[in-house]
């Protein structure tokens, strides 16, 4: 279980790092306030 939480973690860290380059970090925060 913890395992593929580490996964998970692993794949939105993939997805984040060009969103971060484009948008800049606020936007990703947006983004993030918005799925939690």
């Amino acid at each position: 279980m913890k395992r593929r939480f580490i996964v998970a973690v692993n794949l939105m860290l993939k997805v984040y790092k060009p969103f971060e380059e484009k948008y800049g970090k606020e936007f990703v925060f947006k983004i993030v306030g918005l799925i939690k």
